[in-house]
């Protein structure tokens, strides 16, 4: 079983500098990416046992928290 790896704390969007926020948009929207392709992964078993449940509802929520990170970024540009 993979384990998800800590989250590492981004800058603030507010804070960023333009060149800053394109990195860090890119950043996010492959996290973004790299979570759902996890997700799926996990949809595709039959079954998920307790640890890959919980996995799946944290992942979900990250999923959600990066979706609102890139839209504040996305219309600050």
């Amino acid at each position: 079983m993979e384990r998800t790896q800590a989250a590492e704390p981004e800058p603030r969007a507010t804070a960023a500098s333009p060149p800053d926020q394109a990195a860090i948009l890119e950043k996010l929207v492959r996290q973004h990416r790299e979570l759902d392709a996890r997700l799926t992964e996990l949809s595709l078993r039959p079954a998920l046992s307790p640890t890959e449940e919980f996995e799946r509802a944290v992942m979900k929520k990250r999923k959600l928290a990066l979706k609102d990170r890139i839209a504040v970024l996305s219309a600050s540009s």
